[in-house]
Formats: structure tokens, sequence, C-alpha cells
């Protein structure tokens, strides 16, 4: 069942910042030493680990496949990015099962905090192609820039409305990172941020990197809890 997230079911709000979210100055704790709505990690790099660490800690909380995601995109929107798009291998893998490559992907999670993107109509089933370009990125397992030239391909697969003009601002606003666990694609996800904050860089990308790593094995413990 996919589930749609926002400002309009009361779990995120818009908080007053230079940028959406605010930002999480220097020395500055979340409330309860979680992320809140207020946190942004567009920041110097003490602060960036400081999310991170707080960040992989509250994604492990999760018990099962749902509360992962839901840790997932409560630690993403919009503390680092304005909409997470969670697509996950259908059916998931158990243990040391083997999943049928390329597989197919079924849509999951829509989280768009308070924001509301044209590019959020996500495929709600995807069979990636076995020799594209998406295939390449979930088996490589490292995050990417989506919205380039190289990784268009991938992204139209898993989100068909980003061929529209107008979709996806100019610039590094999209990251397709793989959520892959201890020997096999579990699924992605899809950050985006719009306009009004500033492009996703390097350093973001291995952020990103750990989210995905995180909640991958998150759902691989889970799924071994039940086994």
């Amino acid at each position: 069942m996919t589930k749609h997230s926002g400002a309009d079911e009361g779990t995120d709000v818009e908080v007053p910042g230079t940028l959406p979210g605010g930002i999480l100055s220097a020395g500055e704790e979340p409330a309860g030493g979680m992320l809140g709505p207020g946190a942004d990690v567009s920041v110097p790099k003490a602060d960036r680990l400081r999310y991170l660490d707080t960040a992989t800690r509250q994604i492990a909380r999760g018990v099962n496949v749902d509360e992962t995601v839901h840790e997932l995109c409560r630690v993403s929107v919009p503390a680092f990015a304005d909409t997470a798009i969670i697509h996950l291998h259908a059916p998931l893998p158990v243990g040391d099962d083997k999943a049928v490559s390329p597989g197919a992907l079924e849509l999951h999670t829509v989280d768009h905090g308070s924001a509301r993107l044209p590019l959020a109509q996500a495929a709600g089933v995807v069979r990636p192609v076995a020799d594209g370009r998406l295939a390449k990125v979930l088996h490589d397992g490292r995050p990417v820039f989506g919205d380039t030239p190289e990784n268009s391909e991938a992204v139209a697969e898993l989100l068909p409305a980003a061929n529209t003009v107008g979709t996806v601002s100019h610039g590094s606003r999209l990251i397709l990172a793989p959520l892959h666990g201890r020997s096999q694609v579990l699924g992605s996800v899809v950050l985006i941020r719009t306009a009004g904050r500033p492009d996703f860089t390097g350093d973001d990308l291995l952020v990103a990197s750990q989210l995905a790593t995180h909640t991958a094995l998150a759902i691989d413990k889970g799924d071994a809890v039940r086994a």
C-alpha cells in the first residue's frame, strides 16, 4: 500500500528559517535529541556529522519495513530534502533469499512534507530495464545525482513526470539512492530539493549514502528477526 505523508496530515510543519525547514545552527540540539522539522543539514561539516549520527540512530529504531521507511522520511524531510519517494522490491527478499534481478519495484511511500511538487507523480510499479541505467545504478549501490543527462533515464523509470519540463529545477536538486541490503537490492529512495534551497553537493551524496545504507540494514535486520 502506498503511503503519502505531508504537512496536511500533521506530521510536518513549516518552520520559519532562511531555508525551507529552517537551519540547525552550530551547537543547537534538536528537541529531545531527535531530528525535528526545524533541522536543515545544508550546513557545515560538524552539523552534517551530528545530523547523520542522530538520523542513523533514529532509522535504526524501526522494527519493521513500514516503521523503518517512516523513520527515513522523518529524518529526511524537510531536514535534508523537500520530498522523499521510496520504492521497494516486490516481494522483498528475506534473509539470504536471492531476489529476481532486476525484479520489480513498487511505490511504498511519498513524503512531500509541506511542499507540493509536480514530480511527486511516481510510478506505482517499476520493472527496471535489464541493461538500463536504473538497473545499473541499483546494482552499483551508490547514490547519484538524478537530474543529470547521464542519469535521466534512471529517474524517468521511477518518476515518469521527470521528463516534463519544469518539474525539476536546473542544478543538483535530485538524488537517487539505492537501498542495498547485505546481498541484494531492496529498493530505492529519491530525494528532491525545491528551488528555494541550495543544490545538493558531493557531501550530500555521502549523507544520502549513509541514510540509504542504514535504512537497508534496518530492513534486513527486521527480516532476520521475523525469519
